[in-house]
């Protein structure tokens, strides 16, 4: 019996400096990250923040949920 896939789930990562300036990350809070997991039982994954526009267009039509 084939079981349904779990849906996913995009949370939208800020670009933060880390090391005193030295490096720029993308990230979220832990408790985003853990929340989406326990109230949906989906797969997260974040989306880098860009300050480059990028095709969303091809991204969100893959989607089940976002979070800004």
């Amino acid at each position: 019996m084939a079981t349904e896939p779990k849906p996913l789930v995009c949370i939208a990562a800020s670009l933060m400096e880390v090391a005193n300036g030295r490096f720029m990350v993308h990230g979220t809070g832990q408790t985003v990250v853990q929340s989406v997991i326990r109230h949906v039982d989906c797969i997260p994954f974040l989306l880098p923040g860009m300050n480059e526009p990028y095709a969303f267009d091809d991204l969100a039509g893959r989607l089940d949920g976002l979070v800004l």
